[in-house]
């Protein structure tokens, strides 16, 4: 692959995740030697754009490329919007299929509510893996069928983390927190999202002191593990632990906190109408690189507008609106060539 194949199969994904789509297009179109992986990409980034009908134009184009991965990202991009019988109608026009496409036709019938036509596809597969009979528990347990997919569980072959976390997360989410748990202690071993679903679904359930226990059992804890806990916090009206946990999570070593726990305890400031433990999170926020997150700002408008101090809040809009502008500007540039 020469470098400017490379430099588009870079590209592409970045300017569909940023909305730049037409750009994306103007560059593909400009390519004179496309190989399939140009082709996928392109596809791929229309859409991840939800642009449904322009990939299905590129995919059905006659110079089109394909091989088993773009007709995969077609049928899943079907899936994604419900429209399952022309997804299964490609599946069955594909002229090579593998487990992927096969385990993703299932786990797009399943998100369907569809889990007896996945269930249909599951058995008639030529070999499974355990991402596909993985797939299969998965759809079971978002259809509620919990114990049909403890069954499935129980006869696999082979089980992963992925397989444990996926079976521990159904019984979470359907409210099974001892059988959650029971599975959790029998795991082989454990990594984040294993402690991070227990912990979550203890919180959606309304046991926070199991949670809390878990927490404080945990060796390591992640962005995800702090924003659950702070979350959980907030929702049952406890703003004040929430915000203590900000500074622990801040003192956790090698920890890049995300957009998402300031947007947490910045609500719960709001809650208490707290201006001074705002402005403290504030300051928390400035050290980071998350003083540029357009959610970050807005949590921090809302929350100073909260607290009576509209004149800081319209000085954040104002910056915020100037930023923004100047990012465009600054992609713009950069585009066309500029250092």
């Amino acid at each position: 692959m020469n470098w400017e194949m490379k430099r588009c199969n870079l590209f592409i994904p970045r300017l569909c995740e940023d909305g730049k789509i037409d750009h994306a297009r103007k560059l593909f179109d400009e390519m004179p030697d496309r190989n399939v992986v140009l082709w996928t990409t392109m596809i791929n980034g229309y859409l991840k754009c939800g642009m449904i009908r322009e990939a299905r134009k590129l995919f059905d184009s006659p110079d089109a490329m394909k091989n088993v991965f773009t007709w995969t990202a077609m049928i899943k991009g079907y899936c994604r919007l419900n429209q399952v019988k022309e997804a299964e109608r490609l599946f069955y026009e594909m002229p090579l299929r593998n487990v992927v496409s096969w385990s993703t036709m299932i786990d797009g019938c399943a998100r369907n509510g569809l889990t007896q036509q996945a269930l249909d596809l599951f058995r008639r597969m030529p070999e499974r893996n355990v991402v596909s009979w993985t797939t299969m528990v998965a759809g079971f347990s978002k259809n509620g069928r919990v114990d049909d997919a403890r069954a499935l569980f129980d006869r696999m072959p082979v089980r992963n983390l992925v397989s444990w976390n996926v079976m521990i997360t159904g019984y979470a989410q359907n409210g099974r927190l001892d059988e959650a748990l029971e599975l959790f202690q029998r795991m082989p071993e454990r990594n984040m999202p294993s402690w991070n679903t227990m912990i979550t679904g203890f919180i959606e359930n309304g046991e926070l002191n199991c949670a809390e226990k878990l927490l404080r059992e945990m060796r390591v804890k992640d962005v995800i593990t702090w924003t659950a806990m702070m979350t959980g916090y907030v929702q049952h009206g406890l703003s004040e632990e929430a915000l203590k946990l900000v500074n622990k999570m801040l003192a956790a070593d090698g920890l890049k906190p995300d957009a998402e726990p300031f947007m947490t305890v910045l609500g719960a400031c709001s809650d208490l109408a707290s201006l001074t433990k705002g402005q403290q999170i504030h300051q928390m926020i400035s050290k980071t690189n998350c003083q540029d997150s357009t959610k970050v700002v807005s949590a921090l408008i809302n929350m100073y507008s909260k607290c009576g101090e509209l004149s800081i809040a319209r000085k954040l809009f104002d910056n915020g609106l100037l930023r923004q502008r100047n990012l465009i500007s600054r992609a713009s540039w950069v585009w066309q060539g500029g250092n």
